[in-house]
């Protein structure tokens, strides 16, 4: 008979206990989860004047296509356009505003977030955007209108009388503004 050394045999069954010991919190956390991962977003979809609009999540609505809104419209939401958009006169808008066209904003609108533009914009007389305004084309300010932060183009600014824009104004284009006489520059 043949004597077993018994250091061999104690080293393995060291090593397998270190490693169900090393590799137990893993198992047990793909038995039972405590993260269920990734939060979904709720999507639901609507229609609007033949449009597609999705409702992300809370706060949040995406029209697809280009929208006109009436006069008078108050939302809520934050708006996603993939579009152009037209804002009749005398609308508020309590979140912020993203499109990837074209925007045309007419007189005493209000915005009380940001503007996200993706080609040019033109705000009307007396509007007001309370947040930064960014817009990859020209940016043609009306009459006493008035961005609360700053506003970036990519293109031209131009500024009518009384346009006021309270932080700093970035431009790949030309700054014009218009109805200043000399004596008030």
């Amino acid at each position: 008979m043949v004597p077993i050394s018994w250091a061999p045999i104690l080293l393995v069954f060291a090593l397998c206990g270190f490693a169900l010991l090393f590799f137990l919190p893993a198992v047990l956390e793909l038995r039972k989860p405590r993260d269920n991962g990734p939060r979904r977003v709720a999507e639901s979809t609507m229609e609007f004047n033949r449009k597609k609009v999705l409702k992300l999540g809370v706060d949040t609505i995406r029209i697809m296509g280009d929208v006109e809104f009436p006069s008078d419209v108050e939302a809520k939401e934050n708006i996603v356009v993939e579009g152009s958009l037209v804002i009749g006169d005398g609308c508020h808008f309590c979140g912020s505003v993203k499109t990837s066209g074209d925007v045309e904003i007419r007189s005493k609108v209000v915005i009380e977030g940001s503007l996200v533009v993706g080609r040019s914009l033109k705000l009307g007389k007396d509007t007001r955007i309370k947040g930064s305004v960014d817009a990859k084309g020209t940016v043609h300010l009306g009459e006493n209108s008035f961005v609360g932060l700053s506003l970036t183009s990519g293109g031209d600014v131009e500024m009518g009388r009384g346009a006021k824009v309270f932080k700093n104004i970035f431009s790949q284009g030309s700054i014009r503004v218009f109805g200043i006489s000399e004596t008030e520059r």
